[in-house]
């Protein structure tokens, strides 16, 4: 019997020493996944005060602009990897898959922020690798395959590179389970003598060796500066246009040398555009609905920024508010007695009121909700309210 468990042993012992290099080589599954407005106005009838509320033109429709998508000014590759030991053990968000979730953190950590969204990667703009991904929409924050392609716009990119070709902070691509190249992310934390260390979810590691000839792609995060566009600038003449109506959408970015835009409807892209100039002309959309346009400008050095704009195809009817109700309790009004005046209109999103003496606007209020409360006035005479009704568009 003792015999018997000195040779198991012994084989154990050599099946380890087989295993563990490859082992080192971190050879990981791919579990990575890709993952305002029309308005409407009403007019109460007069009221009195001994002592007691029309349209002004006020508050014209903003544009709604969110800015942060795209490559950071400057990298900070400590705050980086400072990140990535910190948080390298910590329980994965995606149990699944979490290795490009991870760096897309760390990045974040170093001021650089990795769209969360489905993502465009176009020949013209993009890195070509070897998985067949090139062309596909896929996101970058949480798909490895996705991130490559994405950074490789802002950076250089190295395919096979030796270990004098990676530095900290850098981002390194190994295999995934199926063999793309791209399968699996990790960030570089730290060297041991020559060898690189790393850092990397799905599974946790800390500090961790890179095997020989395992990175096959390496992006220098540190060979650029990018100079950022500032948010483009989006307008169109109006926000709701007819079924099949031609229309042209502007857009304009200090910085910017070229653009990328989006048309999304229901969460899909339906049409696109790269180009140079700063419009989009004969725009023409054959269903109706609602629609935002999404705009990148791309800077030198890949740099880039993003904006946002919502628009509709369809009828007026379908998607301006209807004329506000306004109503209070009683007509008249003590001087210094407080009331309440309640208005409402369907598709509001948002009201503006304001109360009016003498054509002079005397108060006035910005809300989300159906009602002014609490109103006091405190100078006898006739008075009236406008409210107008703010919807989608």
């Amino acid at each position: 019997m003792k015999n018997k468990l000195i040779a198991l042993f012994t084989v154990l012992l050599m099946l380890f020493q087989i295993v563990a290099p490859v082992m080192a080589m971190e050879v990981q599954p791919n579990f990575e996944q890709e993952s305002t407005g029309g308005v409407r106005t009403a007019v109460d009838d007069l009221f009195v005060m001994s002592n007691s509320v029309a349209l002004n033109e006020h508050e014209q429709n903003k544009n709604e602009q969110s800015k942060g998508i795209g490559a950071g000014t400057t990298y900070d590759v400590n705050a980086a990897v400072s990140y990535a030991i910190e948080h390298a053990l910590d329980t994965p968000q995606y149990s699944g898959g979490d290795c490009a979730n991870f760096i897309s953190h760390c990045l974040a950590a170093g001021g650089i922020t990795i769209p969360n969204y489905s993502y465009y990667s176009s020949s013209t703009y993009s890195y070509q690798n070897c998985s067949g991904t090139l062309g596909a929409y896929t996101n970058p924050y949480i798909a490895s395959a996705a991130q490559l392609l994405y950074l490789s716009e802002y950076y250089e990119v190295i395919t096979k590179p030796s270990f004098s070709q990676i530095e900290l902070g850098d981002i390194v691509f190994t295999n995934g389970a199926g063999g793309d190249p791209d399968g699996h992310v990790v960030i570089i934390t730290g060297f041991n003598g020559s060898t690189p260390l790393y850092c990397g979810h799905t599974n946790a590691r800390k500090n961790y060796p890179l095997g020989s000839g395992a990175a096959n792609y390496v992006v220098k995060m540190s060979t650029t500066s990018p100079e950022v566009p500032s948010a483009p600038e989006i307008s169109i003449d109006k926000k709701i246009f007819g079924v099949g109506e031609a229309f042209r959408i502007n857009f304009w970015s200090e910085k910017a040398q070229s653009y990328w835009a989006g048309i999304y409807k229901d969460g899909q892209l339906v049409d696109e555009i790269n180009t140079s100039y700063g419009y989009w002309g004969s725009v023409c959309l054959h269903e109706a609905g609602e629609y935002y346009v999404a705009v990148i400008a791309k800077g030198e050095y890949g740099s880039s920024n993003t904006s946002q704009y919502r628009f509709a195809i369809g009828n007026d009817s379908d998607y301006l508010p209807l004329t506000p109700e306004v109503k209070t309790d009683k007509k008249i009004y003590a001087i210094g007695e407080t009331f309440k005046i309640d208005f409402w209109s369907e598709k509001a999103q948002s009201y503006w009121a304001g109360i009016y003496k003498d054509g002079q606007l005397v108060d006035e209020i910005n809300t989300s909700y159906g009602y002014w409360g609490s109103v006091c006035l405190h100078e006898a005479g006739e008075y009236y309210v406008a409210v107008i009704a703010k919807g989608e568009y």
